[in-house]
């Protein structure tokens, strides 16, 4: 290679070398945030599956309420 392709080839390597280091760290970053997201579902429907069991106990608590009346 004559002086000047092996510095393209250089600056062309170092490019892409800076390239691969910004999307390795863009994909962490992903995955961070997904895992985040998947965290706070998991908790908003823990959350949401307490309520479904209160309303649950409430409404056979209520069903009893009325049958004791009729």
């Amino acid at each position: 290679l004559t002086p000047e392709e092996e510095t393209r080839r250089k600056v062309r390597r170092q490019r892409n070398k800076v390239a691969a280091s910004k999307c390795r760290l863009k994909r962490r970053e992903h995955v961070k945030n997904l895992l985040k997201a998947s965290e706070e579902l998991e908790s908003a429907n823990s959350k949401l599956e307490s309520d479904i069991a209160c309303l649950n106990a409430e409404k056979e608590q209520l069903e009893r309420m009325l049958d004791a009346h009729k």
